[in-house]
């Protein structure tokens, strides 16, 4: 009679270490980067070679990039300003993703449209400076400088879009405006 009980609780020791192995692979497979359809949202904490990160909800705060395109290759971005995502897979195979941002207005963010930095969120500065018409910021995306975004025109690729006295982000794919104000004084201190 203890035998028996014995091997029913191995055959459900057994089980339920199948279910908790099953359980892990479905959900270290949706939280992979690398298979992130494209529009779903990702948080990376290091873009380039050798990437890592995780899917997450556009909502989710951590989410600043959205899967633009899957290419065959790293060139084959619809144009600059995006991150690449590249990840070594097993057997030589390399995949790679072009990640366009996924900002909110009226927060500030470093390092966007670098390629091999992950963007980060940074306190906005209070006043925020420039950026008035008199006087039109001069934004390069790949200096890592702060930008606060100022409006976020989703389906829209056009720079035409933005206002005098702020700079057009345009993304091709997905069709996504950012009209930004530069801010080289913001000091780079993550946001809590």
């Amino acid at each position: 009679m203890l035998w028996t009980i014995g091997k029913r609780v191995v055959y459900v020791l057994g089980a339920s270490i199948l279910v908790v192995v099953a359980v892990m692979a479905v959900w270290s497979r949706e939280n992979a980067v690398e298979y992130a359809d494209v529009g779903s949202c990702v948080s990376a904490s290091v873009v380039g070679v050798g990437a890592s990160g995780r899917q997450a909800e556009c909502s989710d705060p951590d989410a600043h990039y959205v899967v633009a395109t899957k290419p065959d290759r790293r060139s084959e971005c619809p144009a600059p300003g995006y991150a690449s995502y590249i990840l070594d897979e097993t057997k030589g195979k390399r995949i790679y993703m072009c990640l366009a941002p996924n900002l909110s207005e009226g927060r500030c963010y470093a390092d966007v449209g670098a390629a091999s930095s992950p963007i980060d969120e940074v306190v906005c500065p209070e006043p925020f400076p420039g950026g008035g018409p008199e006087e039109p910021p001069t934004v390069d995306v790949r200096s890592g400088e702060p930008l606060r975004v100022v409006q976020r025109l989703d389906e829209t690729a056009d720079a035409a879009v933005c206002s005098e006295g702020t700079t057009a982000l345009v993304y091709p794919q997905p069709e996504l405006t950012y009209c930004v104000h530069d801010a080289p004084e913001v000091p780079l201190l993550p946001v809590a």
